[in-house]
């Protein structure tokens, strides 16, 4: 109805592609995503929703575009840095996706949801060691960070580090039983675990 009153609202042509994303109708949320950047070009918000659309619908070059684009007018906003991380990532582009995180890091150094992206990425790139120490600091901010608990006990076993999954292990017994009884499985029944960034 906004629009129809004033077509030249960017704020309703974004509030319109977000309502359109919330339903799951990501075909229908581009274009007014698409309407109210072409209104107000500098509209970092729009950029970052249009990723987002294009990140899940597996677009990844073009949420790659969006997010750079949200950055250029917001260049200090984190959680954009973190989404273009992930786009770079699923387009298999880890070295960027590793420096997109490392500047979401640069600008909020406690940032424990990070620090645990750039340890997926680095244990899924061989780096396992790396991994190890991204996960630690995750958990150095957000000590009840059941995911990164998980995953620094996944990266202890490839590390051949079995006491220090013990510990994650005894760690996740109270943060997360789900957790717990899949890092159990790969500390004592030699289950192939991989880690997660959720």
């Amino acid at each position: 109805r906004a629009i129809r009153l004033n077509p030249v609202l960017a704020e309703a042509y974004y509030n319109l592609g977000t309502a359109y994303y919330n339903l799951g109708q990501l075909t229908e949320a581009i274009t007014p995503l698409k309407q109210a950047i072409r209104l107000k070009p500098d509209y970092a918000w729009a950029h970052s929703n249009l990723g987002v659309v294009y990140f899940e619908s597996n677009r990844f070059t073009e949420a790659i575009d969006s997010y750079r684009q949200a950055l250029r007018f917001k260049p200090d906003w984190v959680e954009a840095h973190c989404l273009l991380a992930r786009a770079f990532y699923e387009a298999d582009r880890s070295a960027e996706a590793i420096e997109s995180l490392k500047r979401a890091i640069g600008l909020k150094t406690d940032y424990a949801g990070a620090y645990n992206s750039l340890g997926v990425i680095y244990y899924n790139t061989g780096r396992s060691r790396e991994a190890f120490t991204a996960f630690r600091e995750a958990i150095r901010f957000k000590s009840d960070y059941a995911v990164a608990h998980y995953n620094l006990g996944v990266a202890s076993l490839v590390e051949h580090r079995r006491d220090a999954a013990l510990e994650r292990y005894h760690a996740l017994k109270t943060l997360n039983g789900e957790l717990a009884k899949k890092l159990y499985g790969g500390i004592y029944r030699g289950m192939l675990l991989n880690v997660s960034d959720k």
